[in-house]
């Protein structure tokens, strides 16, 4: 019923009680307004009347904790619309503390008269009032032996956090998540000169776990972290505050569908970005994002030939499968990746990755060449693997084969069927490029930021790639396109739905 329109009848009691209240509040000097002498009489009924029209039903409570502070109005009226069976009142361990506990006592057992309210069994606790560690530890261990005491398990316990000192009430908010107990608060127009709230202004609020508010604060952290790349980070605090939402009254903060969809979004990216490609499929599925089909189904491809290569899996087992067609689309990812990284100011870290990709595509290429008999020794027998050909030549000579599709300074291996790449397309894993990569890989120099500026702006990798997939016979491949529908894939899936609320 929350929410809803009051009754006429009731409306105009709420509003000539209102005016009346403000009349009075307009005339106040020193003394205290006949409202507090009279509110169990004149405005809890009405209060009570009024929050069944506006606020939702309350839940089926046994122990009710009440935090008590120098306005016990808003407590009278959470118990009273609340009705549990037993109440318990905290107070802090001053003489203040225990006046606000008495008068707190005194009111309920005269509500409970005047309004036919069942009858609360009442308790008493008091913490300490300025160390809240100890206030902490003292209202645990306090909820914690009045339900043991009246046999009341923790499910069935509300706190209001709604009086008392402010050490307290953040002694209580710490003691609801600890024990993963339901909060709630009455919130009302409070009048500062008559030291009460306005009558009929409450509304009674659950809370569930108070510390999911300020979880879902988190989620513009995840946010940021997602659009920086670091979806490890940002994957690890959305899992956090999802256990706070999840499955408690609190859920209603968050949807948990969408927590959930976001949570594979995030998997999906920190596999692709930490090349465990093959998990990508039980963390996606095409209605999750329809546009990040370039990510899923290289995902699948690299999860079936894992599954079906019968040795260990490497670079060289992925460079055999379609005949260097997944080792392509591997290099592809990595340079999508590094342009990612490279945009996000992250220049050496993009770099690395591109060029970690373009490079394991020519050693990927060597090797489906050697596998194919396109790469042999003049004494016709066959090369048994990339590493004896390392062993037989020089790197020089290995970058020769791949630029120009041949061995002539070499007498001991010949090449066949290869026309080779060029010089120009070699550019992305040349010896300037190597340098560059063992320079910021062994930390002995700093990114050369015009290189790798250039790198990316002249679209070396994708030269490259698409280089030696012409000369493996693919003469409609284009690269660039390529690299752009990735790039496109992982926007898709950066598109957090947590980033609407």
């Amino acid at each position: 019923m929350g929410g809803a329109e009051l009754p006429e009848t009731l409306a105009r009691q709420c509003r000539e009680i209102q005016d009346e209240f403000d009349d009075e509040v307009q005339r106040l000097r020193a003394q205290t307004t006949r409202f507090g002498d009279d509110y169990l009489e004149r405005v809890l009924p009405l209060e009570l009347k009024r929050l069944s029209h506006v606020s939702d039903a309350p839940p089926d409570i046994d122990l009710l904790v009440l935090i008590c502070g120098t306005s016990p109005q808003p407590l009278l009226v959470s118990a009273g619309f609340v009705r549990p069976r037993h109440v318990l009142l905290i107070g802090s361990r001053t003489d203040t503390g225990r006046e606000a506990v008495a008068k707190t006592d005194q009111h309920l057992r005269g509500a409970m008269r005047m309004l036919s309210l069942p009858e609360f069994r009442i308790s008493e606790r008091f913490i300490a009032p300025s160390e809240p560690v100890d206030a902490y530890h003292e209202l645990a261990r306090a909820i914690r032996d009045v339900a043991t005491e009246m046999g009341i398990g923790l499910s069935r316990t509300l706190v209001d956090v709604t009086g008392g000192k402010k050490t307290m009430v953040a002694a209580a908010f710490l003691v609801c998540s600890e024990l993963g107990l339901r909060s709630c608060y009455v919130d009302a127009e409070y009048d500062e000169r008559a030291r009460m709230p306005r009558p009929c202004t409450s509304d009674h609020r659950l809370l569930g776990d108070p510390i999911a508010a300020f979880k879902v604060r988190e989620l513009q952290r995840v946010v940021q972290l997602c659009r920086a790349r670091d979806y490890a980070q940002a994957l690890s605090i959305l899992d956090d505050v999802a256990e706070h939402v999840r499955g408690s009254d609190g859920a209603s903060l968050l949807d948990p569908n969408m927590v959930m969809r976001d949570q594979r979004r995030l998997r999906a990216l920190d596999a692709w970005s930490s090349r465990r490609f093959q998990e990508i499929p039980s963390h996606l599925n095409g209605a999750d994002v329809p546009g990040a089909g370039a990510i899923l189904d290289f995902g699948a491809r690299w999860e079936l030939a894992l599954r079906e290569s019968k040795k260990t899996w490497n670079l060289d087992a992925c460079a055999m499968v379609s005949e260097g067609q997944l080792l392509l689309e591997f290099a592809l990812h990595q340079v999508s990746r590094g342009r990612h990284l490279h945009g996000n100011d992250a220049r050496r870290e993009g770099f690395l990755h591109a060029f970690a990709g373009c490079d394991a595509l020519v050693d990927g290429t060597l090797t489906l060449l050697i596998r194919k008999k396109r790469i042999l020794r003049k004494d016709e027998n066959k090369l048994a693997n990339y590493a004896e050909l390392k062993r037989l030549v020089q790197g020089n000579i290995l970058a020769a084969i791949v630029r120009d599709g041949t061995a002539v300074t070499s007498d001991v291996i010949e090449v066949k069927d290869w026309p080779g790449i060029g010089a120009d397309a070699l550019f992305a894993v040349d010896q300037a490029a190597r340098n560059g990569r063992n320079a910021l890989l062994h930390g002995i120099g700093e990114p050369d930021a015009p290189f790798i500026d250039r790198y990316f702006a002249e679209g070396r990798p994708e030269a490259l790639i698409e280089s030696i997939a012409r000369a493996l016979g693919r003469t409609d491949f284009s690269a660039i396109p390529a690299v752009a529908s990735i790039t496109a894939a992982v926007d898709a899936l950066q598109e957090l739905e947590i980033e609407a609320l």
